[in-house]
């Protein structure tokens, strides 16, 4: 159970990271503040979603070693585009 409240916090985190990368970014080229904010952390849960399952088809699991990896691709994908 711990390790689902971490990846649920991990997941979080990212969203965040997301929005306030990705959001500010649409808002400023006119798109509603609003609807760039969901949309920023729909993407966000699809990328955290997206590694995290690659992980999981590996061998059927998730560790915290997988779990941190995944944090750690989420980071540098995000620090590539700034």
């Amino acid at each position: 159970m711990k390790l689902w409240r971490e990846i649920g916090g991990r997941a979080l985190a990212y969203i965040i990271l997301k929005i306030s990368v990705t959001g500010g970014g649409l808002a400023l080229l006119g798109v509603d503040t609003l609807l760039s904010l969901l949309a920023a952390a729909w993407v966000g849960i699809l990328e955290f979603a997206e590694e995290l399952s690659k992980a999981y088809l590996e061998d059927g699991k998730i560790t915290r070693d997988e779990l941190n990896s995944t944090g750690q691709k989420l980071i540098e994908k995000t620090e590539k585009k700034k």
